[in-house]
């Protein structure tokens, strides 16, 4: 309640540490960073101070509240996040799950903030897909809100569309999908694809490329790209067919409809995806998956079969 009704231009960096400091949990960390301590005008170099500490949610609101101006400071310049990758990539290799999911956070709002930063965030994040470090034992894929993933911003491309740069529109999935799935397909750690909702279009094709997949009981998926008169891209056409076979592959993208949890495991055979299971086990396997067993009721992961 304090953050909601502080005011911004009040508070001092004493306050910020302070606060900091009692952090105990990531609600209480990312909601102040969000709604607070990313309008103050000490915010920047709070960032750069935070991501040194050794304390688990310090270090968290670093990212937290590096993300947090990603989304809300709109005089910040490209430079002022480029100069917070090296940030970003020391503390990549944390193996405290507060810490990891925080840098996960700040590196993919600033990919969003705009086409320049996209790309040179998509090139860090392959740099540390291609890491050897052994603190990463496995790569885990999985969606931040209701939905695993739902495929291109279409509004997006209506814009392009738009513009005065309607080619750009061309290259969209070359520069921007196409390198995200191969870095999924080939990277030399394992891929996991928890699928918390629903996967749709090329979000659908960012799980089948992964090595292994578990679906929650609050997801399905829904190949769309025929709905829009696309045909199908980010791997699909490659990995779907491997997966399920050619006829059942050509079925999903020729007659695309929203499938549930159950029967997704139905439609595609046993192969795609294991028996759904409770979200919440899902979410328990995420919070344990960093160098400790899964819960009871552990979850069977389904691994891609090549019928090539």
């Amino acid at each position: 309640m304090a953050a909601l009704i502080d005011e911004p231009t009040s508070v001092t960096p004493t306050q910020m540490d302070r606060w900091c400091t009692d952090f105990d949990n990531w609600g209480i960390c990312d909601t102040v960073c969000f709604v607070l301590f990313d309008r103050t005008p000490h915010a920047w170099s709070k960032v750069a101070e935070w991501a040194e500490s050794d304390e688990e949610f310090v270090k968290r609101a670093a990212f937290a509240l590096l993300a947090s101006l990603a989304g809300h400071d709109k005089k910040a310049v490209d430079q002022q996040f480029l100069d917070a990758f090296p940030l970003i990539e020391r503390a990549a290799p944390d193996g405290r799950n507060f810490v990891k999911k925080g840098v996960s956070w700040a590196l993919r709002r600033i990919g969003h903030r705009n086409p320049a930063l996209r790309k040179a965030a998509m090139k860090l994040a392959q740099r540390l897909a291609a890491s050897k470090d052994p603190a990463a034992r496995c790569v885990v894929l999985t969606g931040t809100g209701r939905a695993f993933c739902v495929g291109q911003d279409l509004k997006e491309h209506i814009e392009i569309l738009n513009s005065e740069s309607s080619e750009a529109l061309f290259r969209t999935v070359d520069e921007h999908y196409n390198p995200i799935v191969t870095a999924l397909a080939s990277m030399p750690k394992p891929v996991l694809a928890a699928v918390n909702g629903v996967a749709a279009g090329a979000g659908a094709s960012l799980a089948f490329a992964c090595d292994l997949r578990i679906l929650a009981d609050t997801a399905g998926f829904n190949l769309a790209f025929a709905n829009v008169a696309l045909s199908c891209d980010t791997g699909a056409s490659y990995h779907l067919q491997r997966l399920v076979g050619r006829a059942k592959a050509i079925e999903l993208l020729y007659f695309p409809r929203t499938i549930s949890a159950d029967g997704a495991v139905t439609e595609a055979q046993g192969y795609l995806f294991s028996p759904p299971v409770p979200a919440v086990r899902v979410r328990q396997l995420l919070n344990a998956s960093h160098g400790r067993r899964p819960p009871d009721g552990h979850l069977v992961p389904v691994p891609s079969r090549s019928i090539a």
